[in-house]
């Protein structure tokens, strides 16, 4: 039972991982994946 929640939490945490995008891995990161992308300035 355990090992089930440890799971579940770790699969529920990746659906929120950020990674930062540059103009040299934004195609290679989003290639056939369905992904959020969100835009912002630091200012």
């Amino acid at each position: 039972m355990k090992k089930f929640f440890l799971v579940l939490l770790l699969g529920f945490s990746s659906l929120f991982a950020f990674e930062d995008l540059t103009n040299e891995n934004f195609d290679q990161k989003i290639s056939n994946k369905n992904v959020i992308i969100e835009f912002y300035a630091s200012w």
